[in-house]
């Protein structure tokens, strides 16, 4: 309850002031840079999807960490806090990665095995189609009516192809 108090006592009006006003500051430059985006990929049409899908990375990066760092400047929190929400971050982060990495190790399998190439023909999961990719990270395969549908690598170390 102490550093409850302690923590409520370092808080005042204009650092809550200071923090609006960086959260204000921080969607105009989104704000500024969503336009800006929208312009480059009106004027490069063929990069118009990579442009755009750039975008909300930027943005979540914009909020996130200028988020953070506005509260940071308000608080002013020990280090063993800032070193405990580092490693907390890092784990969080490792366990929100952990379906990437094990595609990327059924990916690897994959390719070494070859249980299957590109322009084979496969059944997957209700899925019927010929391969046209088998990457890192997922198979594409376009199926008979001409859609591309791309799995997981993982899914196929798991279940019968």
């Amino acid at each position: 309850m102490e550093y409850v108090m302690n923590f409520l006592s370092r808080i005042h009006g204009a650092e809550i002031g200071f923090l609006i006003l960086s959260l204000v500051v921080i969607t105009i430059i989104v704000k500024f840079v969503e336009y800006t985006t929208q312009h480059i990929a009106e004027i490069y049409p063929k990069k118009r999807m990579l442009i755009l899908g750039w975008f909300p990375i930027f943005s979540f990066i914009c909020y996130f960490g200028g988020t953070i760092l506005a509260f940071y400047l308000i608080i002013h929190p020990p280090r063993e806090v800032v070193i405990g929400l580092c490693a907390w971050g890092i784990v969080a982060l490792g366990f929100a990665m952990k379906d990437l990495a094990s595609s990327i190790v059924s990916g690897i399998v994959l390719i070494m095995d070859k249980p299957f190439q590109v322009g084979d023909r496969i059944t997957f999961d209700k899925i019927h189609g010929d391969v046209v990719s088998i990457g890192l990270r997922s198979v594409k395969i376009i199926t008979m009516d001409e859609s591309v549908v791309t799995i997981p690598n993982q899914k196929f170390l798991s279940e019968a192809v």
